[in-house]
């Protein structure tokens, strides 16, 4: 999920707990989820790239004459910090079959959608914002 779509789902949470679809506490939950994730996507590649590189000079000079635990860390720090790394997916930048065929056809709304209980429930034209496969942002 991208940033923007994240802020979008932000704005929502409170209202679902003023419809009562959601309690207090999962919405301060996923608020805090929601939070997170943001600041995890904030980060730009190149502060985490400049990051590792500090890191491998750090091994390659101090650790020449320090323990092997010291190694052993600033590894286990880089493999964390390119775990952290921002990545874009494929599909956020091309696109899934999915959301391709909703934008050539030129679909821009949903008039049912079908529940975690499989029924299908009147969605009274709501639009679509993003691809329900892949999550990307669609055109239009």
């Amino acid at each position: 999920m991208d940033i923007e779509r994240l802020k979008e789902l932000r704005k929502k949470i409170p209202e679902y707990y003023g419809n009562g679809f959601m309690s207090l506490v999962h919405c301060d939950n996923m608020l805090d989820l929601i939070d997170d994730a943001i600041a995890r996507q904030s980060v730009k590649s190149e502060e985490v790239a400049e990051a590792i590189g500090d890191l491998l000079d750090m091994k390659e000079h101090w650790c020449a004459d320090s323990t092997y635990n010291d190694a052993i860390s600033i590894d286990l720090a880089i493999t964390a910090l390119q775990a952290y790394q921002p990545t874009i997916s494929k599909t956020e930048t091309t696109g899934c079959h999915y959301c391709r065929g909703i934008e050539s056809h030129g679909i821009v709304a949903v008039k049912t959608v079908i529940d975690e209980y499989l029924r299908v429930i009147p969605a009274y034209d709501t639009p679509y914002n993003y691809c329900p496969n892949c999550g990307r942002r669609l055109r239009g």
